[in-house]
């Protein structure tokens, strides 16, 4: 089978969406298939072995607004040279989200579309995002309801894409983002020695992309809460480079800058190994996540997870018991969580082993399966329907 992904976000951009289509192409390149990624983001034509096709000139918002037919007739000539069965897009509203049904439909190529988000606010604010969504199915998103199947990562991701395309035909899938397992096991044992931080030290992590919605400055706050109780306690803050100043200067402020590591982007073995060293992921979120791919790199590590807001985050960390959530983005009480986790060992390394268990239903292999599947009914349907 010939695969064509496509999204405007992937390496060498830092996030979930870019990790999860390049996992998906290896596994799908695994599993014996051709596959090629089509993206907005500059950068090399390979990543990983796998062919990347890079437009130019296709700004996410600029084209969303007054570009897309013309985006749309340049992806269709892509298409058209790479003949795929099937092509599938990420991240519903984006350039390619939007215009690829409509390339698709023009050189008779059937699509697939996987939801990966959710707005800021969504679940104490739906009548509102209920509102936004009927006026953008009529206007800039009204294209969504031409693909052959649409996918989403999660029950909440799937709520909100369908109050989108309420001409949609079919049902909307929930297959969550995957991770590949065997990078952890690539990737060596963690030595904290290699990060400065020292055993005696109960070390939090928190990891992201340079994104208010992460809650970073939450983290420091918590840290300067827990110091008195917790004289060794090490926040990591992974990403957020564009924020490097800011918390810094914040750092200071609380008093808690040699507790506080800054550590920008890591390479990908580099952070597996440092997950490896932690005794706990902190993931405060203001809202707009809808699943949480740091969750899954938590439990292939054996680590806990201390999450609170997120409006999607609950059904993951709260349903599969691989640590404490909050629905308040309280200080306080994410405090209490933490040292919780800090005065009881057997509970950490309880949560972590359960989430070792349990993150083998998330491995690429088996999304892989799962999304092929899918692939293999909007072809036949296509095929049908000729």
């Amino acid at each position: 089978m010939r695969i064509c992904l496509l999204s405007d976000f992937f390496l060498p951009q830092y996030g979930g969406v870019p990790y999860h289509v390049l996992w998906l192409a290896r596994s799908l390149r695994k599993r014996g298939h051709k596959v090629t990624v089509v993206t907005t983001t500059p950068g090399p034509s390979r990543e990983d072995g796998i062919p990347v096709v890079r437009l130019r000139g296709a700004g996410v918002t600029s084209s969303l607004l007054f570009r897309q037919r013309r985006i749309a007739q340049v992806l269709a000539e892509v298409l058209e040279n790479l003949s795929p069965d099937v092509a599938h897009a990420h991240h519903a509203f984006s350039t390619l989200g939007t215009v690829t049904p409509l390339a698709a439909r023009e050189v008779s190529v059937p699509s697939v579309l996987t939801n990966h988000s959710i707005p800021m606010g969504y679940m104490p604010l739906k009548s509102f995002w209920r509102v936004m969504s009927h006026l953008g199915s009529q206007t800039i998103y009204k294209s969504l309801r031409h693909y052959d199947a649409i996918i989403a990562v999660s029950p909440v991701a799937a709520e909100y894409i369908s109050d989108y395309v309420a001409g949609f035909r079919g049902r909307i899938r929930i297959i969550p983002n995957g991770i590949d397992l065997d990078e952890f096991e690539r990737a060596g044992e963690g030595r904290r020695e290699e990060f400065g931080l020292d055993d005696e030290d109960f070390v939090v992590l928190q990891v992201g992309r340079a994104d208010i919605r992460k809650g970073f400055e939450l983290g420091i706050l918590v840290t300067s809460l827990l110091k008195r109780l917790v004289p060794r306690i090490r926040l990591v803050i992974v990403g957020a480079r564009a924020f490097h100043d800011v918390l810094s200067d914040l750092s200071r402020a609380l008093g808690v800058e040699d507790n506080v590591r800054l550590m920008g982007f890591l390479k990908r073995d580099k952070l597996i190994r440092l997950y490896k060293c932690a005794d706990v992921l902190l993931h405060p979120c203001y809202g707009g996540e809808s699943f949480g791919i740091v969750f899954l790199e938590a439990m292939a590590a054996g680590i806990p997870i201390v999450s609170a807001g997120g409006d999607g985050l609950y059904w993951l960390v709260k349903r599969l018991n691989v640590g404490l959530y909050y629905e308040r983005l309280s200080p306080v009480q994410i405090a209490r969580g933490l040292l919780r986790l800090y005065r009881d060992e057997s509970l950490r390394r309880r949560l972590g082993e359960r989430g070792r268990r349990l993150v083998r239903i998330f491995s690429m292999e088996r999304i892989a399966e799962k999304v092929e599947f899918v692939y293999r009914e909007v072809i036949e349907q296509h095929e049908e329907a000729r």
